[in-house]
C-alpha cells in the first residue's frame, strides 16, 4: 500500500497528500445584498443579483428607509407594511437565507417576530421558520432581529411580519445573505488523484527493481 512506502522515495507522502486535498477541498459561494445597490424605489418587482421581490403593498419601497445602525438592520433598509407577505424567487437554489427584519415597537423585544415559509423549485414546502425580535434599533421606534435557515434547494421564500401579536404596522429588512455554504470539486478530482497515486507506486516500484537488479 501507497502508506507503507519508505519515505526516502518521496512518493508515499507526496500522492497521500494531493489525493487528501482533492478529497477534502470545498469552495464556499455566498452573496450578500444591502439593499443600497438601487436608488430607491418600490420594491415589488426589483430584480437583483439573482433574487427577485414580490409583494401586493404599493408602499414597500427598496432601499431608502433609514432605521439607525443596529446589530442586524441599517442605515438603509427596504421597508413596508406587516398586512403584505414579501416572497423572495431565486434565480438560482440556495442553501441557506439569512436576513436582518425590523419591525414598529410593540413593546419589550421578544414578543414578535417573522414567519418564513421554504419552496424548493417545484413549490413544494421545505419547512416554515420563525424568528424572533431581540432588541431595540437606535432609533427605538423599532425592535429588530435575524432569521437565518439553513435548507438545501431554496428556490422561494414567502416572509410575514408580525407572526405573534400582529400588532407591529410595518417592516424593515436588510442584510439578504444567501448562496451555496460548500460547494465539492469536481468528481473526477478524486480519480485524478487516485491516478497520480497509482503512478507513484508503480514509479516505485521500478525503482526498487532496478536498485535490487
Amino acid at each position: 500500500m501507497i502508506g507503507s512506502l519508505p519515505y526516502e522515495s518521496g512518493y508515499g507522502a507526496t500522492i497521500a497528500g494531493f489525493t487528501a486535498i482533492a478529497l477534502t477541498s470545498t469552495i464556499a459561494k455566498a452573496s450578500t445584498i444591502t439593499m443600497d445597490e438601487l436608488p430607491s424605489q418600490s420594491l415589488n418587482g426589483v430584480s437583483l443579483n439573482g433574487v427577485t421581490f414580490s409583494t401586493t403593498d404599493t408602499d414597500a419601497i427598496f432601499g431608502g428607509l433609514t432605521f439607525g445602525n443596529g446589530a442586524f438592520v441599517e442605515s438603509s433598509a427596504s421597508y413596508g407594511r406587516n398586512a403584505y407577505d414579501l416572497t423572495l424567487d431565486f434565480s438560482v437554489a440556495t442553501s441557506f437565507l439569512n436576513f436582518g427584519f425590523a419591525l414598529s415597537e410593540t413593546g419589550s423585544p421578544g414578543n414578535d417576530g417573522v414567519t418564513v415559509e421554504l419552496f424548493d423549485s417545484v413549490s413544494n414546502s421545505l419547512g416554515i421558520f420563525t424568528a424572533l425580535t431581540s432588541g431595540l434599533t437606535p432609533t427605538y421606534s423599532y425592535e429588530e432581529g435575524l432569521f437565518s435557515a439553513n435548507v438545501g434547494g431554496i428556490a422561494k421564500a414567502v416572509i410575514s411580519f408580525g407572526y405573534l401579536n400582529g400588532t407591529s404596522k410595518s417592516w424593515g429588512l436588510d442584510n439578504i445573505e444567501y448562496g451555496v455554504s460548500v460547494v465539492p470539486l469536481p468528481s473526477a478530482l478524486p480519480l485524478y488523484g487516485a491516478g497520480i497515486a497509482v503512478m507513484g507506486f508503480i514509479g516505485w516500484r521500478r525503482k526498487r527493481n532496478t536498485i535490487n537488479s
